[in-house]
């Protein structure tokens, strides 16, 4: 039995003596978790204890009852107990004693297998060797990560580590009286990294093609590849995943591709490749239709026939009116050109590789020339009465006719339009009527007519100049030359370009009266308001009434005949200028009669000829106060001229003796 000394403390009583209180309890030297018996049989009365009150835990409330009690204290301490005794007379004592429990600390020990883990390995942690030599070990706790949380229990445990690294473990033991050991130890999990490798296909890849990569190579010793990750426009980032992978590349050039992987235990390898994209041009070409077009044609140009070698057109692209813009897109197009001329057209095509080429054609757009006519009605009005102008019969072969307009009193200026007009002539005489017309491509012509108001004498002869087909044509304004003889004795005219067209200026003579055997003069002042673009050879054949000399000439007796100059050159933007001297032997009125014969250099199979221009003037006596002067200057012709000599007759020179004529020849446009 253990000790009985105690503190006693001895109630009072009415009757009888207290009772003598005492206790012992079995073993001595308690530990934790072992059953402590508590005898009170060695307490005595005079007469009889009736009751044993226990309290063991020094609470101070007596819980248990009767001479003998156990207890088990849980942990290690000192713990009070106090015995409580009544006798049969109500007298109490009590007792106290302190009792104290003793527990040595367990002992925590611990193994693991396999010792040289790796990552992703299941680890076995077996704390058997642990030992508590009082008593019992009641807690195993484990520690796998380090972070001092206890989360795993058992004497035996398995863990495993997702990554190569040294870890901390530590086990904690609690024995059956609460006391706490711990064991740590350095757990290293190594990993050998992986091995990377891929490959592509096609190993020359083009643009859009899909290009397989393929990292079924790679491999890792010590466990497994978990992560392929994929870097295919070398920006740093892996946006693509898994050991396969396809990838397409718009354009050609020099790619670098990264392929990351990792294996189980998170080492990573990084593998770089550079894969190379090649593009071909593609080749662009087109056609279009009609080859020859006009004014206002739509014009179809097709560019099906371009292709790529290695992938596909995407882009086709135009630029119809040479500003360097594509204003047009697609393979087929259409477009219409509103004047005649040469065009620059350029496709532009891009390929899926955004590889570019161009094409450029030079497109020519041909306009002939419309024809301009007229009718009025009546045919010979009187002062003040409405005259109708009808230019229906006006025509455009390669189109139509936009705009008509009228100049009714010879200034020049077009003041009326529409192809019918009215206009009221106030005087008599003769009046000059031009009809303006213009086609879709803005071709222009003109008609000119003399219109006789009153009593008023008119003959008319009207000549219209084709330009030779041959000299190649495309562009200029169609020249109709009408010339009218007064009964005044004046010729009039007017001429204009087209194309090719040789131009002759009116004929008129600043002396309309002569003496017969004296010379008189003809001349004219005609300015070209176009030039040519290369040498034109010209020649005038003079038709002379019979009475009519020219002077440095043959005599011409009769007008069946012909007195043609030598074929002399006019040069690009140059004017001729011819004057005559005639002599009439018989006083009376004479017309002579002009024609003109031109060709390019080089050319004489395209000559032309121009005739109709006419001139009245009259031999007759007068004094010599009447007859006009001559001025020597408006006899010498331009001496810079020269003569090919090709035809025999005139020279040309101060001695020529020719018809006044100024010459040139419009602009010629080739590609």
């Amino acid at each position: 039995m253990g000790a009985t000394a105690g503190v006693t403390t001895v109630g009072a009583s009415a009757a009888g003596n207290a009772p003598t209180v005492s206790f012992s309890y079995s073993p001595s030297d308690p530990v934790p978790d072992e059953t402590v018996t508590f005898d009170a049989s060695s307490s005595t009365d005079d007469g009889t204890i009736d009751e044993y009150e226990w309290d063991l835990d020094g609470d101070g409330y007596y819980e248990y009852y009767g001479a003998t009690v156990t207890q088990t204290f849980d942990s290690a301490g000192e713990y009070v107990v106090t015995l409580r005794v009544t006798d049969d007379d109500g007298n109490t004592a009590e007792t106290t004693q302190t009792v104290s429990v003793t527990n040595d600390a367990p002992t925590a020990a611990f193994d693991y297998s396999p010792s040289d883990p790796v990552p992703d390995e299941s680890i076995t942690f077996d704390a058997a060797s642990s030992s508590d030599t009082d008593g019992s070990i009641e807690e195993y706790e484990w520690d796998f990560d380090g972070d001092g949380y206890y989360e795993y229990y058992g004497s035996q445990n398995t863990f495993t580590y997702d990554t190569a690294g040294s870890y901390t473990v530590t086990l904690r033991v609690t024995d059956n009286g609460g006391v706490t050991t711990k064991e740590t130890k350095t757990v290293t999990v190594g990993n050998e990294p992986p091995n990377v490798s891929f490959s592509y296909s096609p190993s020359s890849p083009s643009p859009d093609d899909s290009i397989t990569f393929d990292a079924g190579a790679s491999s890792d010793a010590d466990g497994q590849i978990t992560d392929y990750e994929w870097d295919f426009d070398g920006d740093g980032y892996y946006e693509y995943y898994g050991s396969q992978n396809t990838f397409t590349y718009d354009t050609a050039g020099t790619y670098t591709v990264t392929l990351r992987v990792t294996d189980n235990g998170e080492a990573t390898s990084k593998k770089v490749r550079s894969v190379t994209v090649q593009n071909d041009a593609p080749n662009a070409t087109f056609s279009y239709s009609p080859t020859k077009p006009s004014p206002d044609d739509a014009i179809t140009f097709d560019a099906g026939a371009s292709s790529d070698a290695d992938g596909q057109i995407t882009d086709y692209e135009w630029d119809f009116d040479g500003d360097g813009y594509y204003e047009y897109y697609g393979s087929q197009n259409s477009f219409t050109y509103d004047t005649a001329g040469t065009y620059t057209v350029t496709l532009r095509v891009t390929d899926n590789g955004e590889h570019t080429v161009k094409r450029t054609r030079t497109i020519r757009v041909e306009n002939s020339a419309p024809e301009a006519s007229f009718t009025y009605s009546p045919s010979n009005p009187s002062p003040d009465r409405t005259v109708t102008f009808d230019a229906g019969a006006s025509a455009d072969a390669d189109g139509q006719i936009t705009d008509y307009e009228w100049d009714f009193d010879g200034d020049g200026y077009f003041e009326h339009y529409g192809s019918h007009n009215t206009f009221t002539f106030e005087d008599e005489g003769a009046h000059t009527v031009t009809l303006r017309v213009t086609d879709n491509g803005e071709r222009t012509v003109k008609r000119v007519r003399t219109i006789p108001v009153g009593d008023v004498s008119i003959t008319t002869t009207t000549t219209t100049a084709e330009s030779p087909s041959s000299m190649g044509v495309t562009e200029g304004t169609e020249s109709v030359e009408s010339t009218a003889e007064s009964s005044n004795g004046e010729t009039n005219g007017e001429s204009f370009a087209r194309g090719e067209l040789f131009q002759v200026a009116r004929l008129y003579a600043p002396q309309k009266v002569i003496a017969p055997g004296s010379p008189g003069r003809l001349a004219g002042a005609f300015t070209a308001d176009v030039t040519n673009d290369e040498p034109t050879k010209v020649q005038i054949t003079l038709q002379v009434p019979s009475g009519i000399r020219i002077q440095g000439g043959s005599d011409v007796q009769s007008s069946g005949g012909g007195l043609p100059t030598s074929t002399f050159v006019i040069e690009p933007g140059e004017t001729m200028d011819i004057s005559a001297k005639v002599t009439g032997s018989d006083p009376g009125t004479y017309t002579l009669r002009a024609a003109i014969t031109y060709f390019p250099v080089g050319n004489k199979s395209a000559a032309r000829e121009y005739d109709g221009l006419t001139l009245n003037f009259e031999v007759r006596n007068e004094s010599a106060g009447e007859a006009a002067v001559e001025d020597e200057r408006d006899v010498e012709t331009n001496a810079e001229t020269t003569s090919s000599g090709e035809t025999p007759g005139f020279t040309v020179g101060a001695s020529v003796v020719a018809l006044l004529a100024a010459a040139m020849l419009a602009r010629r446009t080739t590609e």
